[in-house]
């Protein structure tokens, strides 16, 4: 099964919505999307997810986030630019997993 255009954009909608609980729910979409996608649909994902959670002000969604992100690198579906993004995270906001999901991230 592969992932159609409108499948994609519509996923990429909704990690950007207003909504927090949308964006956590279709962050944890991804990990059920993963094996549907091209390389190149999720390096662009997990470009997306690192930025999106450097800038997340809900704890939650960022958590979410971040999984999905640790999820594609396990799977070989994220790029070194994308991890790169997460430097710019303030640890200081981050809790729990999120220490544990930055911390695999980056290799630490």
């Amino acid at each position: 099964m592969a992932l159609d255009p409108a499948q994609f954009l519509n996923l990429l909608r909704e990690l950007v919505d207003k909504n927090p609980r949308t964006r956590e729910e279709h962050a944890d979409a991804v990990t059920d999307l993963r094996a549907a996608m091209s390389p190149a649909e999720s390096h662009a994902l997990a470009s997306v997810l690192a930025a999106l959670a450097v800038w997340e002000p809900d704890g939650t969604v960022r958590e979410a986030q971040l999984h999905a992100l640790a999820e594609l690198h396990e799977w070989d579906q994220s790029t070194p630019d994308a991890l790169n993004l997460l430097q710019r995270l303030d640890r200081a906001t981050l809790a729990g997993p999120e220490i544990e999901y930055v911390g695999y991230l980056l290799g630490e």
